[in-house]
């Protein structure tokens, strides 16, 4: 998102990372944002250091120097699927390959809905019985099929996303307790994607107390109309409303406070 910059004259770049518990391996559901200047992965090490053995990531090389230093990755189905699913989307007649990888992948959801209420014991038992038999044709589909793609692509983009990591797509096959995709943190900063497109820019690291009065202008103008209407109403200044002078006093040293008079 970007955020305003004092004294540039213009506004920056921001981060906010978000962190989210996994729910197949029990516990209350515990989502952390992290607000950082940049998007180096360093900040995540930071984060987690010292606390994290498996992290679920949409391939980012900034997470790279974690899993070279032990951290264990499982690869997000969800990330993987979404490349076929933009080449069939994006072709008007669609993309028979495409979609035949996506109805292979989406094999994998159908067994994890029928593991959603079992326990890890009955998850890790129903994945080796069909996940797994269900990865080994997924993948000797896509051999063939990134051999005669033409390099740099998007048909064979998408096959080198899966197959130079497939041992981390494959790793919560043999497993209850790993999931197969990242969704729940996309929908945890689904707000904050949302909301960007409306908030056009966050504040700057500035302390309060150091900011000039222009910076707080957008922000007490969006305040104004609320703060005006609750005036209008302590003053009895508002349409239908009766006047009651003995809250004229109260509303005037409220509204010189907040510096809105």
């Amino acid at each position: 998102m970007q955020q305003l910059d004092p004294g540039q004259g213009k506004t920056k770049r921001a981060d906010l990372w978000a962190y989210r518990s996994n729910d197949l391996a029990g516990g209350p559901p515990i989502v952390v944002f992290d607000y950082q200047t940049s998007r180096r992965g360093q900040h995540a090490a930071a984060c987690l250091e010292g606390g994290c053995g498996r992290l679920m990531v949409a391939d980012y090389s900034g997470d790279k120097a974690m899993f070279a230093a032990g951290v264990t990755e499982p690869a997000c189905w969800a990330h993987a699927r979404r490349k076929f699913f933009d080449l069939d989307q994006g072709t008007p007649k669609g993309y028979p390959v495409a979609a035949d990888i996506l109805g292979r992948i989406a094999r994998l959801w159908e067994i994890e809905a029928q593991a959603k209420a079992g326990t890890q014991a009955q998850r890790q038992a129903l994945r080796r019985e069909h996940t797994l038999p269900a990865l080994q044709p997924l993948h000797g589909r896509l051999t063939p099929i990134r051999q005669t793609a033409a390099p740099g692509y998007r048909l064979a983009k998408a096959c080198d996303y899966l197959l130079q990591r497939w041992p981390a797509f494959v790793r919560s096959a043999d497993t209850g307790d790993l999931p197969i995709d990242n969704n729940p943190v996309a929908n945890a900063i689904r707000p904050i994607a949302v909301g960007k497109k409306n908030w056009l820019l966050a504040g700057s690291e500035v302390p309060p107390t150091r900011r000039r009065h222009s910076e707080f202008a957008g922000h007490r103008q969006a305040q104004w109309p609320g703060a005006r209407r609750m005036a209008q109403i302590n003053l009895g200044k508002a349409p239908n409303l009766p006047e009651q002078p003995d809250r004229r006093a109260t509303a005037h040293q409220t509204l010189s406070k907040l510096g809105l008079l």
